[in-house]
């Protein structure tokens, strides 16, 4: 099941929002929903948002951690956003927002705005390709230089977007007899389940194509996305995370 959190529930009775607002509206509450069924909304917990653009979701979490002792929520994104949500947060200790590049960071430098809080835990809403990698790369690393990184909370999505220079599950390929050619074939299929299958339209829309045909190519499309994220589960198993995939919005609301 979907999972929500109350603290967007006014917003997800309003019948006046359009499908893209209200679409925002459900994966943030599911995120939430998680982060809390995982107990990851914890005391003394410094939670970064990668690739945070407006920071919607920092501005919902904020709400939710509000009476979470000793919490706050470090905003990071490369670009300079107009209309921040960040900015509507009142209590401007509870929030930070540092401009850098993902693959840039370097958690062991951050210490300083983690305060009372002992450990960083990390979300994202929307890491396209490589940039996901980037983050698990940036959350292991901070681990392995002293920083406690706890929880990592990724909605995983744009896999067309992944490079084998960027990948942190290179070596379960590797290990599975995947080099960098016939990654490049799977990130090229992957978007068969939802962007088609790079095929003429017209060719692609024949009465002489079959419905299974089309199916067969979605569903080589998925499992092309999973054999990428259980590499990157692979990754943090392998660096001491209990890691595994989890259900996130109905595909009505995202095909991601």
């Amino acid at each position: 099941n979907v999972k929500e959190h109350k603290v967007l529930a006014d917003e997800l009775a309003n019948e006046s929002y359009g499908s893209e607002k209200r679409k925002h509206i459900l994966q943030t509450s599911s995120i939430l929903g998680i982060l809390r069924d995982e107990n990851f909304l914890e005391p003394k917990t410094c939670f970064i948002e990668f690739g945070a653009g407006k920071a919607a979701v920092t501005f919902w979490l904020t709400k939710a951690i509000g009476g979470v002792e000793d919490s706050k929520v470090l905003v990071v994104d490369k670009a300079s956003h107009r209309h921040k949500k960040d900015n509507l947060i009142r209590d401007r200790d509870l929030v930070e927002r540092i401009r850098a590049d993902i693959g840039d960071l370097d958690l062991s430098g951050l210490t300083s705005v983690l305060g009372n809080c002992d450990s960083f835990s990390g979300i994202s809403k929307h890491l396209c390709g490589a940039a996901t990698d980037l983050t698990l790369r940036c959350m292991v690393q901070g681990n392995q230089h002293s920083v406690k990184t706890k929880n990592l909370l990724i909605c995983v999505c744009c896999h067309h977007r992944c490079s084998w220079e960027t990948l942190v599950g290179r070596n379960w390929f590797i290990a599975n007899g995947i080099d960098r050619k016939s990654f490049n074939v799977i990130i090229k299929m992957v978007s068969w389940c939802i962007c088609g299958d790079g095929r003429n339209r017209n060719k692609r829309d024949s009465p002489f194509e079959k419905e299974s045909e089309r199916k067969k190519r979605e569903e080589i499309g998925w499992k092309c996305k999973r054999i990428i994220d259980h590499a990157r589960i692979q990754y943090l198993t392998d660096n001491g995370y209990e890691a595994k995939m989890n259900f996130y919005v109905d595909k009505s609301v995202t095909l991601e």
